[in-house]
C-alpha cells in the first residue's frame, strides 16, 4: 500500500468515524462468536468424552431373545479388545410414587460398566432399596417409597418378588444424556423415569442383556474411534452368534431331558396305574367270590333255619296229641293199680 493510499484510508475513516467502529465492533463481535463456536465445541467433546469414559458408557449393547448366562460374560470378556463385559437385568414396568402411576425402567445396578453417578443420599444395601433418577427426583424423596403395582402383567410381577422399594440414593446414568429416557410398550409409551435396583432384586436365570466397554484407545466421536469399533464388530458379532446358537442347544437339551423326564414319569405313572388297577381287580374279584360265597352260606343256613322251624312246628303240633295220649296211659296205669290194692 503507497502512501496515497494510506492516506486516502486514514481521511476516510477520519470523516467517518462512527461507520467505521460500528463495523469494526461487528466484525469483532463476529469473530468473537465464531471463536466461541469453534471452541465450545472439542470443549463439549472433551467434557463429554471425560464423563463418559470415567463411567465406562458401553461401547456395545448385546441383546438376546434367549438371555446370557456367565459363560457368555466371561466368553465376551476374554475377547481380544474387551476391557470388561457384564451382564444386566432391566424392566419396564407400572410404579406408584406419591400417588401417581408412571412407567419406570427397573434396571440391575452394575459394577463395572455404564457406572451411574451418586449425587445424593448412598448406595443400596439390600434388595429392597433403589436409586432414583436426579432427573424426576430429588434429595427431598431420600427415604420414600416406590411400588410396584399389581396391574403389571405375570411375567414382570414374577420377574420382581420384591414390589417396594426405599429411594436410598439419587444418581445420574451414562445412559441417559438427554432428558427423554427412552420408549415402553406400557402406558402412554414413554418411560418417566428409570430406577437401579440391586441384582439379587431379580429374580432370573439368564442376564437381559449384555454390556461391553471396549479398550479402544482413540477419542470418542472421532472417525478413529468409529473405525476401531467397526473392527470390533466383527468379532462381536461372530461370538454373538456361536454363543446364541450355544445357548438356543443348552436350552433345547435341557427342555428334551426335562420332556423325557416327563415322558418317563408318565410312563411310570400309567404303569403304576396298570399295577394299581390290576390289584384292585384282583382284590375286587376276591372280594366278590367272597360275597358269593359268603351268600351261598347264608342261603344253606337260611334253608337249614327253615327246616329246623318246620320240624320244631310239627313238634311243637304234636305236643298236645302227645299230652292227652299221656294223660290216658296215666288214667290206665291209675286203674290198674286200684284193681292190684
Amino acid at each position: 500500500m503507497n502512501r496515497y493510499t494510506l492516506s486516502m484510508l486514514l481521511r476516510s475513516i477520519r470523516a467517518t468515524l462512527g461507520r467505521y467502529l460500528a463495523i469494526l465492533a461487528i466484525v469483532a463481535l463476529g469473530v468473537g462468536f465464531f471463536a466461541g463456536l469453534k471452541c465450545s465445541c472439542p470443549a463439549m467433546r472433551g467434557t463429554a468424552e471425560r464423563y463418559l469414559r470415567e463411567q465406562r458408557l458401553y461401547d456395545f449393547q448385546l441383546l438376546s431373545t434367549l438371555g446370557f448366562t456367565e459363560e457368555d460374560v466371561r466368553a465376551f470378556e476374554a475377547l481380544e479388545g474387551v476391557a470388561a463385559a457384564e451382564g444386566t437385568y432391566f424392566a419396564d414396568a407400572f410404579a406408584l410414587f406419591s400417588g401417581r402411576r408412571d412407567v419406570y425402567r427397573l434396571m440391575s445396578l452394575p459394577e463395572r460398566v455404564s457406572l451411574p453417578v451418586l449425587t445424593a443420599g448412598r448406595m443400596p444395601e439390600n434388595a429392597a432399596e433403589c436409586l432414583a433418577d436426579s432427573r424426576a427426583f430429588d434429595e427431598a424423596d431420600l427415604g420414600r417409597t416406590i411400588s410396584v403395582t399389581d396391574e403389571n402383567d405375570e411375567d414382570t410381577l414374577e420377574l420382581l418378588p420384591q414390589r417396594a422399594f426405599t429411594i436410598v440414593g439419587i444418581v445420574r446414568s451414562p445412559r441417559y444424556i438427554s432428558a427423554l429416557r427412552g420408549d415402553s410398550s406400557l402406558g402412554s409409551g414413554r418411560i418417566h423415569a428409570f430406577l437401579y435396583l440391586p441384582a439379587e432384586a431379580f429374580s432370573s436365570e439368564a442376564y437381559h442383556e449384555l454390556c461391553l466397554w471396549c479398550d479402544i484407545d482413540a477419542a470418542l466421536y472421532s472417525e478413529a474411534y468409529d473405525a476401531a469399533r467397526d473392527r470390533l464388530t466383527d468379532s462381536v458379532k461372530a461370538l454373538l452368534n456361536r454363543r446364541g446358537q450355544l445357548r438356543y442347544t443348552q436350552l433345547r437339551r435341557d427342555a428334551d431331558e426335562e420332556l423325557a423326564d416327563a415322558q418317563a414319569e408318565l410312563e411310570q405313572g400309567r404303569q403304576d396305574y396298570e399295577d394299581a388297577r390290576a390289584e384292585a381287580e384282583e382284590k375286587l374279584a376276591d372280594a366278590k367270590k367272597q360275597l358269593e360265597d359268603s351268600e351261598r352260606k347264608l342261603l344253606a343256613a337260611q334253608a337249614e333255619l327253615d327246616a329246623n322251624r318246620q320240624r320244631l312246628e310239627e313238634g311243637m303240633a304234636a305236643i298236645p296229641a302227645a299230652r292227652e295220649q299221656l294223660a290216658a296211659q296215666r288214667a290206665a296205669l291209675d286203674e290198674t293199680a286200684q284193681q292190684l290194692a
